[in-house]
């Protein structure tokens, strides 16, 4: 009996670190390691396919939050942002970051960012194969 609870307690929790390791972007950080930027407000254009509301989705999350002042990383939360959404293949051609205090702290910044979302994509089953430590067991 426990060693049936351990064996579904292992793949919760794989299941759980799967769903959850994409969702970085909504992790709002306190790091003290450097200066940080709190995002005023966020624009995204270049969009095809992705609807309004989706999109105010993505834009929301993004404002009110602070991250470390590093051009990459913002880029990369912009990307987990859409990633979030299903949209896996998400190119971000162009991130502007426009100060709007540079003496405060943390800074404000308005984000513009030109984006190709690529297609959009839908998890509708996930199936675990060939492991035996997973396996059901037949009890008779």
């Amino acid at each position: 009996m426990i060693r049936w609870i351990l064996e579904r307690t292992i793949v919760v929790s794989a299941f759980l670190f799967l769903v959850f390791q994409g969702s970085v972007a909504q992790i709002k950080t306190d790091s003290s390691d450097g200066p940080e930027v709190l995002v005023e407000s966020f624009v995204i254009s270049g969009t095809q396919s992705i609807d309004s509301a989706e999109l105010a989705e993505i834009t929301n999350s993004m404002a009110g939050s602070k991250f470390a002042d590093e051009p990459d990383e913002l880029e990369e939360r912009v990307k987990a942002q859409f990633q979030d959404h299903g949209y896996f293949a998400v190119t971000i051609q162009k991130l502007d970051i426009k100060t709007l205090d540079p003496i405060a702290s943390p800074k404000p910044v308005r984000l513009e960012a030109q984006v190709i979302e690529g297609p959009h994509y839908r998890l509708s089953r996930i199936e675990f194969i060939g492991n035996h430590a997973l396996a059901r067991q037949h009890r008779g």
